[in-house]
């Protein structure tokens, strides 16, 4: 039998970072973009499994990691990162397997209240 597993990446927040210059060209447009992995089983989302913050130059795009940023960057980013969520469809996975456990014990539940 195949199975098909792995892991994905998707964008959660790409957002202009207002007053941030490019260290490398000195470009005002800086865009802050946080992708969020989660692991797959046959493409259904199953659970997420981390986050990844970096800055991106509109210009020359350069591409700098949160542990690559220097201070100034991480400060002005600091409450535009707060606002992004794990998105909840990461977890469809796990919340069709808690239905199809749940409702067979809910009908067995059922069926001894009724006879």
């Amino acid at each position: 039998m195949i199975f098909f597993f792995g892991t994905r990446a998707t964008s959660v927040l790409t957002e202009l970072v207002p007053n941030l210059s490019c260290q490398y060209c000195g470009e005002q447009r800086m865009y802050l973009v946080i992708s969020s992995r989660y692991f797959h089983f046959f493409w259904i989302p199953m659970f997420p499994i981390g986050k990844s913050t970096y800055t991106v130059c509109n210009h020359c795009k350069q591409t700098l990691s949160i542990n690559q940023m220097p201070q100034e960057y991480r400060i002005a980013i600091a409450d535009q990162a707060a606002k992004a969520k794990t998105p909840v469809w990461q977890f469809a996975g796990l919340m069709i397997i808690g239905v199809c456990i749940a409702v067979p014990i809910l009908i067995g539940i059922i069926a001894k209240i009724t006879h």
